[in-house]
């Protein structure tokens, strides 16, 4: 890291000012390592918000391509990363070191699969996620229980969007499955109750979780509304 990112500059003093991350706190932030996977309308804005917040190394991985169809709900992408057909992470990692240089992006372009995921998670503090089937979520999610590894899950259809924060050590694959057949009941399982939010809210709440985990380098809580803690980093 270069003296941009110490905590005492500038870029990152209104976080060193807020009770909820302290100078402590940011120092956790720029030594900590984030896995997004997918770089759709959620994980390209977790992306970017990330890098902002100063998050020290950023892994991230889709095998998709930048398509004019994305422009109007993936915030990281230009005209130009259209015409160019460029793959999305090799897009986002560019967009991403002209926001902060500081950030160590590792874009990977790839299908997240057996055979890759606990690589792809390896030395990672959280997971998030961005994807759009379950099948990736229950990779990442056994993954994620078997290393000891918080994972933000987060999932939107239309205007129906849901976000669950996910402890290490608590294996929900099953309640995963059952959500996935509307009859989960997450309000008594240990973990943050699914919660119905817009997509801005959405971000906002898998964001700052992800935060928090980073700063604290503690399990997340299990109750609260979305984005509780983190109101003026994230809101949207």
């Amino acid at each position: 890291m270069t003296s941009n990112s110490h905590p005492s500059n500038d870029r990152y003093s209104r976080q060193v000012l807020f009770a909820g991350i302290g100078a402590e706190g940011q120092q956790r932030l720029l030594s900590s390592r984030a896995l997004i996977v997918g770089c759709g309308a959620l994980g390209s804005a977790q992306a970017e918000s990330l890098a902002r917040a100063g998050i020290g190394n950023l892994r991230i991985v889709d095998r998709d391509f930048v398509e004019f169809s994305n422009l109007q709900r993936q915030t990281m992408f230009t005209e130009a990363d259209a015409n160019d057909r460029l793959p999305k992470v090799i897009a986002g990692a560019n967009h991403l070191r002209k926001i902060n240089s500081d950030v160590l992006v590792e874009p990977e372009i790839s299908d997240v699969n057996h055979s890759n995921i606990e690589r792809l998670i390896q030395d990672c503090d959280v997971v998030i996620d961005g994807t759009d089937n379950f099948a990736t979520r229950y990779l990442i999610n056994d993954a994620c229980v078997k290393h000891n590894v918080n994972w933000i899950y987060g999932a939107a259809v239309g205007s129906y969007g849901v976000t669950m924060t996910i402890r290490p050590r608590a294996d929900v694959r099953h309640c995963g499955r059952d959500h996935a057949n509307h009859q989960c009941r997450c309000g008594n399982s240990g973990q943050r109750s699914v919660e119905t939010v817009d997509r801005k809210r959405r971000r906002a709440a898998q964001l700052s979780d992800a935060v928090r985990c980073l700063a604290e380098r503690v399990a997340t809580h299990s109750s609260g509304d979305a984005g509780e803690g983190l109101p003026d980093l994230f809101g949207s």
